[in-house]
C-alpha cells in the first residue's frame, strides 16, 4: 500500500497518485471519497454515541447518587425528627407530670390549711361563745344580791353575790370588842369598827380608819369618832356626799381629812381609796366605817349601792 496514498483536500476532490520509474506497482483500487467519509462520520456518530452515552452514564450515575442522598437526608432527618419528637414528648410529659404533682401538693396544702382555718375558726367560736355565756353570767351575777345581817352589830345590807360570803371576825381588846368583815372573793372590800368600851391591848399613835364609831354632827359640820371618843369634834370630817335611807352615811376620800401641820399627813389616812362612815343605832356599836380598796372589782357606783342599802336596827344587847 506504499504506491497509492488517497487524501481528501478541503473541496473533497481526490488527487492523482504520483508515478514512480521502476518496476510497475499494482494499483490500488480507488476508493470512493463518499465511502471514506461516510466511515469517518460513522466513527464519529459511535464516538459521539458513546460520549453521549457516557454522559447519560454520568448523569445517571449522578442522579441516582443524588437520589441516594436525599433518601439518606430523609432517613436520617426523619430518625432525629423522631428522636426529637420523642425527647420532646418525654420532656413535655415530664413537666406536665410535675406540674401536676405540684398542683396537688399545692390542692393538699391548701386543703390542709382551709381544714386548720376552719378548726381555727371553730375553736374561736367556742371561745366566742364561752366569752359571752361568762358575760351573761357575770351580768346575772352583777344583778344577783345578797343580804347580810348581824345582830350583835345591829346592822344589815345588800352586795353583790359575786362577792361571796362575808367574813366576819371578832376580837377582844383590854375591854370592849372589835370586829372587821371582808368578803370571801372580794378581800378588798372590807369593814370594821369598835364598841364604845374598847380599849386596844397594845397602844399606838397612829388611827386606823376602821377603828371607827361613826361620826359625830354638829351645826352642819361632822366629826370622826374612833377609840376613846364620844360626841369629839377632835377629827373633823369633809365627806364627798351624804348617802343611805336616811342620809346617815357619809362618802369620804383622802381629801376628807384635814392634814396635820408638822406631817404634811391627813389626821386619817386612807390613801387613794374611797371609803363610808354610817351611825348603828345601838348602844354598843355606834358606827362602823367601809373601805373600798379596789374600784375594778367594785366600781364606785356600786358600791353606792351598797351603801344605799344599809341599815341598823337597835337591839338589846343585855
Amino acid at each position: 500500500m506504499d504506491g497509492v496514498k488517497i487524501s481528501v483536500n478541503k473541496e473533497g476532490k481526490v488527487e492523482k497518485p504520483v508515478k514512480k520509474r521502476g518496476r510497475p506497482k499494482k494499483v490500488a483500487k480507488k476508493v470512493p471519497a463518499k465511502a471514506s467519509v461516510t466511515k469517518t462520520q460513522s466513527n464519529s456518530k459511535v464516538s459521539q454515541k458513546t460520549i453521549e452515552k457516557s454522559k447519560k452514564s454520568k448523569k445517571g450515575g449522578f442522579v441516582s447518587m443524588l437520589i441516594s442522598m436525599i433518601i439518606t437526608a430523609v432517613i436520617v432527618g426523619g430518625v432525629i425528627y423522631a428522636w426529637q419528637s420523642r425527647s420532646g414528648k418525654k420532656g413535655i410529659n415530664d413537666v406536665r407530670q410535675e406540674a401536676r404533682q405540684v398542683r396537688l401538693d399545692f390542692d393538699q396544702r391548701l386543703k390542709q390549711l382551709k381544714n386548720k382555718l376552719t378548726g381555727v375558726e371553730t375553736e374561736n367560736q367556742k371561745l366566742k361563745d364561752s366569752t359571752k355565756e361568762l358575760e351573761e353570767r357575770i351580768k346575772l351575777l352583777d344583778g344577783a344580791k345578797k343580804d347580810f345581817s348581824d345582830p350583835e352589830i345591829g346592822i344589815s345590807f345588800e352586795y353583790p353575790a359575786i362577792f361571796g360570803e362575808v367574813e366576819l371576825e371578832m376580837f377582844d381588846g383590854s375591854t370592849g370588842k372589835k370586829f372587821k368583815a371582808t368578803f370571801s372573793k372580794n378581800k378588798s372590800l372590807v369593814f370594821g369598827g369598835v364598841s364604845v368600851d374598847f380599849e386596844a391591848k397594845a397602844s399606838t399613835t397612829k388611827i386606823d380608819f376602821l377603828d371607827s364609831q361613826g361620826y359625830y354632827a354638829k351645826k352642819d359640820k361632822f366629826y370622826f369618832q374612833t377609840i376613846g371618843m364620844s360626841d369629839s369634834d377632835e377629827i373633823e370630817l369633809m365627806p364627798i356626799k351624804e348617802l343611805g335611807k336616811n342620809g346617815d352615811v357619809l362618802l369620804i376620800d383622802k381629801t376628807s381629812f384635814a392634814v396635820e401641820e408638822e406631817t404634811n399627813l391627813a389626821v386619817v389616812d386612807i390613801g387613794e381609796n374611797i371609803g363610808a362612815i354610817a351611825n348603828l343605832k345601838i348602844d354598843n356599836f355606834q358606827g362602823l366605817s367601809f373601805l373600798n380598796q379596789d374600784l375594778n372589782v367594785m366600781p364606785p357606783e356600786s358600791f353606792e349601792n351598797l351603801l344605799f342599802s344599809i341599815e341598823s336596827k337597835k337591839i338589846n344587847n343585855n
